[in-house]
């Protein structure tokens, strides 16, 4: 889950084994949840399987007049990223589809999803971005 807040601040977070990356400005991608090297596991925990809030792992992003990005991935989709090349795929999913219209984004990651190159893999794609850019995080601060 990603929630920009009218005053700006920004509260992501998730639960089971995807992924959630956060870039601030030009900062390195953060890798909040998914990360291979710090408690990645191969074990789905679902919305609607989760307990209690001990089982989310949660971050607030203070305001910033940078831009902000959050990408966010089922398994389907983080399992066959390449962690070199998440911050590629970050860039790749805000040039490439930002100015669209929603609808002719919505296609477009719908065609890249369905097309997607790993073969025999089944489980669910789905992506979610927030983002905002320098502007309107200007206008909100």
């Amino acid at each position: 889950m990603a929630i920009a807040r009218r005053d700006g601040e920004w509260v992501v977070g998730g639960v089971g084994d995807g992924l959630l990356a956060v870039r601030t400005g030009r900062e390195a991608i953060s890798i909040v949840i998914g990360d291979r090297d710090n408690g990645f596991c191969d074990e789905t925990l679902g919305l609607g399987i989760s307990t209690g809030p001990k089982e989310w792992c949660l971050s607030r992003l203070a305001a910033s007049s940078e831009e902000r990005l959050a990408v966010l991935a089922t398994d389907g989709v983080a399992d066959d990223l390449i962690p070199e090349k998440i911050e590629a795929l970050c860039d790749w999913l805000v040039d490439g589809f930002c100015a669209l219209k929603p609808l002719d984004r919505w296609r477009l990651l719908a065609d890249e999803l369905r097309g997607w190159p790993t073969a025999r893999h089944l489980d669910d794609k789905t992506l979610a971005v927030l983002y905002t850019s320098a502007q309107t995080a200007t206008e909100v601060a």
